[in-house]
């Protein structure tokens, strides 16, 4: 049996097409360590791989995430785009 680890972004459009390929996986008896928000945990879980959560804990009271991406912005690792203004 391998050791699989998974991290990847916590968005819906990046670890939804994952989840087939690991509970593949998990199925052909591979042990699945996947880390990302708890957003996905249960998603992630219901696939027999392991949680562990990669956002919660570099957050604190402190920490905030604002930061300027191309096509949106990221706070606390979700992403959510704007309208351009006309």
């Amino acid at each position: 049996m391998s050791k699989v680890l998974f991290f990847n972004l916590p968005a819906l459009g990046h670890t939804n097409p994952t989840l087939p390929l690991v509970a593949e996986l998990v199925r052909r008896g591979e042990q699945v360590i996947y880390y990302s928000s708890p957003a996905f945990q249960q998603a992630i879980e219901q696939t027999g791989a392991t949680f562990r959560d990669s956002v919660t804990p570099f957050l604190n009271d402190e920490t905030q995430f604002d930061v300027p991406l191309p096509m949106g912005r990221m706070r606390a690792g979700v992403y959510w785009f704007s309208r351009p203004k006309h």
